[in-house]
């Protein structure tokens, strides 16, 4: 868990194939790994990647106020969860 982070995601979103932000977190190592763990070089990815985890707590949140289980959207609906935000931003 983050040093001041609210509440957390499910431990099996975090880690494996299957976490919500796999893609981000291996993009945000090899980034590290190419540029000889130069932070500085892969803010872009950290940064993503911490976008990446708010959008997915937000989701969580949102599913567990209204009673929808599982709270963690199965990898199956993700995208389409993704898709579906992303017209309601542009909309708005």
């Amino acid at each position: 868990r983050c040093a001041g982070a609210g509440p957390k995601l499910p431990r099996e979103s975090l880690f494996g194939s299957s976490s919500v932000f796999f893609q981000e977190q291996r993009l945000s190592l090899k980034c590290l790994d190419d540029n000889g763990y130069d932070k500085k070089k892969c803010e872009s990815f950290f940064v993503n990647y911490n976008v990446c985890q708010k959008f997915w707590l937000s989701i969580t949140k949102e599913r567990k106020a209204l009673g929808i289980e599982p709270a963690l959207p199965p990898p199956e609906e993700r995208e389409d969860i993704k898709r579906d935000r992303l017209r309601k931003a542009q909309k708005s």
